[in-house]
């Protein structure tokens, strides 16, 4: 369907009436009550003019009560009030996509979805919440998703703030989003994601003040065909744990991809335990787990459940300063071929040769670590007793000072011939997936020294630098200092056949 600027430039003559005939009647529309159309039958003679000019001036609270109108004035007014890109993307994909500008989304965007009656056809939300109108928004996306024929992805966000958190007449509507998350699942929803934004702690008192919510009905999920879900912290704490331990059970057939982010919240060694402990998927592709410093889990529980799941091709583990496998017999993961964690994790996982013999790809994410993990990763997983991985991604700071540093060290043992140099690594294809474009203080010297570096691996044939998607102009001056950087990095490594840069947008998640 066109937009309303298009059929007013393709038909400059059309009357209202003639445009509304255009747009094919829904079965929404159709329930309109003849009545209710023909009181303003006397606008839909006026020049279509008038109303294009009108809608310019027009705030959002006014396009959303002329959207009520009929739907040829539905069409126009939210075709304003979305916007050109979201409305595509809602014509053309059955995309919604409510993402924050400046920390908010677009305001009253699920009232205008509500009255959207040309919609037939939504699989896709992303939407933030935040606590004004959040029971009223929650109820209202249940009712459109229940009015759409299928339904494939949910990605709900709660942004909190402290003062929310204890305001005693803020409530979070649990039975409500419960049910929203049950009807997007009946419908056929292929990926759900549970998340808050903004909370940094939890008020444990309201534990013991909030019941329960009621468990998952397997029998309800006839057509379900779930198979991703992301969960943040803030869903296995009380009222919702109760939810998502039933739905995680009730789906554990279907079940793929499971991401359990506790970022935001402490999680009891508890809980983990009655989670991965009690349930079992034994279609289980690919496990991430964000377990930073506020929350606990034992080491026996996470080894427990990997070892259970030898089904598991990708892993990816964030534990912070902690090491949750020290001193355990390492999971065996036959069917593993990428592994993604800090360094200390990746040389456990890789000191036995029959422990992830089938490894294919070794994400090495840096973070805040001593160097000296980063080499003992990078020994361990190039053993000479195993297979080396087709490709290592190191997660770095690339044009950091103290990056430079710990190449520029390498570069002087290599020259002083030291045990400790690379040249023994055997790496035939490495990535860098980065923070940033290469900024101006990357000079001639650091590129210079990032090339040594790289020829020390002398099996090395395809390098790449993964950077942030930049969404502003473009900068001719990242063009010109990356060129500079390839020309600068093929003088020492004559031998590498490849060597690119992409983008990669860091706030997507992909599986």
């Amino acid at each position: 369907m066109g937009s309303f600027k298009s059929l007013l430039t393709t038909t400059p003559r059309l009357s209202l009436t003639s445009l509304r005939s255009r747009i094919c009647p829904s079965p929404v529309a159709q329930q309109l009550s003849p009545s209710h159309l023909d009181k303003r039958s006397a606008w839909e003679d006026l020049p279509p003019e008038v109303f294009e000019q009108t809608l310019i001036y027009m705030g959002d609270l006014s396009l959303l009560t002329l959207a009520k109108v009929n739907r040829l004035f539905n069409y126009m007014a939210l075709e304003k009030f979305f916007g050109e890109p979201m409305m595509g993307k809602l014509l053309e994909e059955g995309r919604f996509a409510n993402l924050p500008v400046n920390g908010l989304g677009k305001p009253d965007a699920i009232e205008g979805l509500r009255l959207s009656v040309w919609l037939e056809r939504l699989e896709h939300v992303h939407h933030r919440f935040t606590h004004q109108g959040l029971v009223r928004d929650v109820k209202t996306l249940t009712l459109i998703v229940a009015r759409m024929p299928t339904f494939k992805t949910l990605h709900l966000d709660l942004r909190e703030t402290k003062e929310s958190l204890y305001d005693p007449n803020y409530h979070i509507p649990e039975q409500a989003i419960a049910r929203l998350c049950d009807v997007a699942i009946a419908k056929g929803c292929e990926s759900l994601k549970l998340g808050r934004h903004g909370l940094v702690e939890f008020d444990h008192r309201r534990q013991h003040q909030q019941e329960a919510l009621f468990h998952v009905v397997d029998n309800y999920f006839e057509r379900a065909n779930l198979h991703v879900i992301q969960i943040c912290g803030a869903f296995l704490v009380f009222p919702f744990l109760t939810y998502t331990s039933s739905l995680l059970e009730a789906r554990s057939t279907t079940i793929h991809h499971l991401h359990f982010d506790t970022s935001t919240i402490f999680i009891a060694a508890e809980t983990w335990e009655n989670i991965l402990g009690s349930v079992h998927f034994p279609n289980l592709e690919t496990f991430l787990f964000n377990h930073p410093v506020m929350t606990r889990i034992r080491g026996t529980t996470l080894v427990k459940f990997l070892s259970s799941h030898p089904t598991i091709k990708t892993l990816r583990l964030y534990c912070g300063s902690k090491d949750p496998l020290k001193g355990l017999d390492q999971p065996n993961l036959p069917s593993l071929s990428t592994i993604d964690a800090e360094p200390r994790l990746i040389t456990r996982l890789f000191q036995s040769r029959t422990v992830c013999p089938n490894v294919r790809e070794v994400v090495i994410r840096q973070g805040t670590e001593n160097d000296r993990f980063l080499d003992e990763a990078l020994g361990a997983v190039n053993r000479p007793d195993r297979e080396a991985p087709e490709k290592i991604v190191l997660k770095v700071k690339l044009y950091s000072r103290s990056w430079l540093t710990w190449m520029t060290r390498h570069i002087e043992d290599d020259v002083e011939g030291a045990s400790s140099g690379l040249r023994n690594v055997r790496i035939t294809n490495l990535a860098f997936c980065v923070d940033s474009v290469i900024r101006p203080r990357m000079d001639k010297e650091a590129m210079r020294c990032f090339a040594q570096w790289v020829a020390l691996f002398p099996a090395l044939r395809h390098l790449e630098i993964v950077r942030p998607l930049d969404k502003s102009p473009v900068d001719v001056d990242v063009a010109s200092r990356e060129k500079a950087l390839h020309d600068t990095v093929f003088q020492y490594c004559p031998k590498l056949e490849s060597f690119f840069f992409t983008s990669c947008d860091e706030g997507d998640y992909t599986i």
